[in-house]
């Protein structure tokens, strides 16, 4: 079969469930009581401050129902609220000790599903795939995430 981008993109969105499943397996045998859309914000919180704002566009959602989610996270003492130090309106979001600790974990938990389900790979197949994720890190994280555009159209190309 010929690879383009088109069947390699279809390959990544068959991929995507299984890969959910285990990133969920680790969520829940890290024994945390966390979801991964919460899991989501406290790592994007523990990589850097963000304000309020910013992160509800990120995200898509708006910031008062970003200020919703944000209340679980303050209450569980895993991310603190600051005011800005150049606009005191603008709530800055940080990570606590114990919300590192507990992110920490649950992405150790994850690592160790990962690594069960690759534990019988050949070393030649492990490097493959290191190259592979390697690349996709390149596409998908090294950019400029915060603005993804819809893609346009490739004509009657797609599925």
């Amino acid at each position: 079969m010929p690879v383009d981008v088109f069947t390699t993109a279809h390959t990544l969105v068959e991929l995507f469930p299984s890969l959910i499943g285990t990133f969920r397996s680790g969520l829940r045998c890290s024994g945390i009581n966390i979801d991964p859309a919460q899991f989501r914000l406290l790592a994007m919180i523990g990589h850097r401050t963000w304000n309020l704002t910013e992160l509800a566009i990120f995200v898509g959602v708006t910031p008062a129902t970003m200020s919703n989610s944000i209340d679980t996270l303050v209450e569980r003492g895993w991310v603190n609220r600051k005011p800005g130090t150049d606009d005191r309106r603008r709530v800055l979001l940080e990570i606590t000790p114990l919300g590192r600790e507990n992110m920490l974990r649950v992405h150790h938990n994850m690592e160790l599903q990962f690594a069960n389900r690759l534990q019988e790979m050949s070393e030649q197949d492990l490097v493959k795939i290191h190259e592979g994720i390697s690349l996709l890190h390149r596409v998908f994280v090294t950019g400029n995430p915060v603005e993804i555009p819809c893609p346009s159209s490739y004509g009657a190309q797609g599925g």
